[in-house]
């Protein structure tokens, strides 16, 4: 996903000299870091479930290394980024090592609080989730994890309605090994923790 022309609105001077807080609906976020976790309804399995029923994850995480895209706009920078959310697979088998790489169909938001230099005049991102893609990285031991969105309200929409919106992460790592010895047990893999993934950014708003 490419960051497109913006259409930007700016600020102007505020009451006292304060700076006017920024509409930055169609603005655009790139991050580059991602530091969280995420915590399973029901525990992941090497067996797995002989039927499906849905699995929502609990995502909590913060965003680093964020580069706003302004256009012609008033001038943004990102100083802190707190992700949180809840998503869900209708058709989970809870099961581990499932990961393929195609796209799995879900519901459920995530919401990006910001705080900016200057001020938004709307603080939060709210991102629809459409699609997530997990993956297993052999080469280096992760296993990796994509969001996609189907729309977003609040700031850094762009040029689509935030229906182009990514959120990447990774376990990190040489990983990969210990979650899957943590499915075999009895009480299974009940949460993960993430991290930057392992190419591209954490987070597209665009």
């Amino acid at each position: 996903m490419t960051i497109g022309l913006i259409a930007a609105s700016g600020g102007t001077a505020g009451a006292a000299g304060a700076p006017a807080k920024v509409d930055a609906t169609n603005y655009t976020v790139s991050c580059t870091g991602f530091a969280g976790s995420v915590k399973f309804s029901r525990p992941e399995t090497t067996a797995g479930t002989a039927t499906p029923s849905p699995a929502t994850d609990t995502i909590k995480a913060s965003l680093s290394g964020c580069t706003v895209n302004n256009g012609t706009g008033t001038a943004v920078a990102v100083t802190g980024a707190k992700l949180t959310g809840a998503l869900t697979n209708p058709t989970s088998y809870h099961k581990c090592g499932g990961a393929t790489g195609t796209p799995v169909a879900i519901t459920g938001s995530l919401t990006v609080k910001w705080k900016t230099t200057p001020k938004l005049t709307a603080t939060s991102t709210v991102i629809a989730g459409s699609t997530a893609t997990t993956s297993a990285n052999l080469v280096v031991g992760a296993v990796s994890f994509v969001i996609g969105a189907s729309s977003a309200t609040g700031p850094f929409q762009g040029t689509d309605s935030g229906a182009g919106d990514l959120i990447s992460g990774s376990t990190g790592p040489g990983t990969v090994a210990g979650l899957l010895a943590t499915c075999g047990t009895a009480k299974g893999l009940k949460s993960l923790t993430l991290t930057n993934p392992v190419s591209g950014p954490a987070a597209t708003l665009s």
